[in-house]
């Protein structure tokens, strides 16, 4: 079988520390153990290839400069001419069997380069883009980004939700009802070794994992941790990741006094992890309760393999 993995979004550094990252890494490698011949297209690689991924074929597609690499509105153009590039590219390399692509904003060359060529295109969805994009980021074009969303869900065969909850909010597009599939995201066991019993002579540690944004809990965290202090006066806090909130996250340690308890390894290879979680008691993803559902973290599914 011939299968191509596209990644059009160039926030998704492919070989990187990010938790997407490190999601389509699990994926390309759980393609690769079928025995297929695997190609990915993607906006960014970021680094190159670890070893146990070296057989895939890469095809690293940038999108178009836009005349400001600072410009909102230009940067979302460029992506949407970027998929004249990847469908150019695709259907030279091709024909595959199965086209798999992860959603991204004004993408939909996947899922039409599948159809077009009557392949199986399965798109996976791990949030509602556009919602997310305008909440937290920043969107210009949000007519546009709608239409890639339903160009995107219309051509493809199958859409993947990593939630029940986003797996009911994307039925109730036309365009994708009745092709949703509810599948959650997991991890590979093995780069988790045994849980270990906790060491008597060290600390109690507490870790977070994950990218350092404001929406991820950074000031929860903070605030426990200086209840946890009181409670449990050598208590140490281990954050293993790195991100845009890094700096406010040691202003508000060092506000606390607790610089000296807490420990940043700063980004990551995945492989690094599972040990470093190894080093904790617990570990923490203090989502604000306001938080939006739709998720799937690997962080908690990290943790819980790590014991």
């Amino acid at each position: 079988m011939r299968i191509a993995y596209v990644c059009a979004d160039p926030g998704v550094p492919v070989f990187g520390c990010k938790g997407a990252s490190v999601h389509v890494q699990g994926v390309l490698g759980a393609f690769l153990r079928t025995g297929a011949t695997v190609e990915l297209f993607a906006a960014r690689m970021g680094a190159d290839a670890p070893a146990d991924l070296r057989a895939v074929v890469l095809h690293e597609i940038a999108a178009p400069p836009g005349r400001s690499a600072s410009d909102v509105h230009d940067r979302e153009v460029a992506l949407g001419q970027a998929n004249d590039v990847f469908t150019r590219r695709m259907c030279a390399a091709g024909p595959f069997d199965l086209v798999y692509e992860r959603h991204a904003l004004f993408a939909w060359a996947g899922m039409e380069v599948a159809r077009d060529n009557a392949a199986v295109g399965i798109l996976e969805v791990n949030a509602p883009l556009v919602q997310e994009q305008a909440t937290h980021r920043t969107l210009v074009d949000r007519a546009g980004a709608l239409e890639g969303v339903r160009r995107s869900f219309a051509a493809a065969s199958a859409v993947l939700a990593v939630s029940s909850s986003l797996g009911e909010l994307l039925e109730g597009s036309p365009d994708a009802q009745g092709k949703v599939h509810v599948i959650s995201n997991g991890v590979d066991r093995a780069c988790f070794g045994a849980p270990s019993p906790g060491i008597p002579d060290r600390p109690f540690t507490v870790a977070f994992v994950g990218t350092l944004k404001p929406w991820h809990g950074l000031d929860t965290l903070v605030d426990a941790f200086v209840l946890l202090r009181r409670a449990v006066p050598d208590a140490q806090l281990l954050v293993i990741g790195d991100g845009p909130g890094r700096a406010t996250l040691e202003r508000r340690l060092r506000e606390a006094g607790l610089q000296h308890a807490a420990r940043l390894t700063g980004a990551v290879d995945p492989a690094r992890v599972g040990p470093l979680l190894a080093q904790a008691d617990a570990s923490v993803a203090p989502y604000p309760a306001t938080a939006e559902r739709y998720f799937s973290p690997l962080k908690v599914l990290e943790s819980m393999a790590a014991g």
